[in-house]
This record gives structure tokens, sequence and C-alpha cells, in this order.
């Protein structure tokens, strides 16, 4: 529908890397093509930069327990980069209801990886 209306198409895939990059595959992705929340490793960020898919990163950048994602944010062209912050529900602070707390906190893990290539 997306490809039909000129649109992007939002994707918020969990656990089912291969499937939606499969799908993509044999579909063909809108020329707009957003993986919100982005939650892959760098294999995947790889190849959604490959097909020149926008890469969002939330909150969860800066979760201990998610080293992969800094990982794969730093090697995202910054125009295929977006920041989001998903508040409060995907924030970097789970009793945070202020997006303005919580985006520089997303921000930052974004840039400082990136600044360290």
């Amino acid at each position: 529908m997306a490809k039909d209306h000129n649109k992007a198409l939002v994707i918020h895939d969990r656990d089912s890397h291969r499937a939606v990059l499969d799908l993509l595959i044999q579909e063909g992705a809108p020329d707009k093509t957003i993986f919100h929340c982005f939650s892959g490793d760098a294999e995947m960020a790889k190849e959604c930069i490959a097909n020149n898919y926008i890469l969002s990163f939330a909150g969860t950048l800066t979760f201990k327990n998610a080293p992969e994602l800094r990982e794969a944010v730093v090697l995202v062209p910054v125009e295929q980069l977006l920041v989001e912050t998903d508040s409060p529900f995907l924030s970097t602070d789970a009793k945070s209801r202020f997006i303005k707390y919580t985006c520089p906190d997303s921000k930052y893990f974004a840039s400082d990886g990136r600044s360290k290539r």
C-alpha cells in the first residue's frame, strides 16, 4: 500500500528481522522504508544501509544490555539515521515521561559512538 500511494513504510519488527528483510526484497520496498525503533545488530544494519533504508534508534540504544545497537548505530550514514524518543515506553529512563529529557540521551549515545569510530 505504501508503494501504491508513494508513502513511507514504517516498520517495527520484533524478533523477525530476517523475515522482514526477506519480505522487503521479495515484494520490493517503497522508496522510503524506515525501521522504527531499530533493534537489529550490525549485520542487519549493513543490509538495511545497502538497501537505502532509514534506521531510527530509540532510548533502547542507551540500555546496558544493548551493545549490539551501539555497534549498529556507528555504521549508519547520517543521511539514513534518525533518533527518536518513543517516550515514555522506550525512553532512556523508564520513569520519565518527558521527551525533552530523554531525547538528548539517545542523541548522545548515537553521536558518542560515531565520534569514536
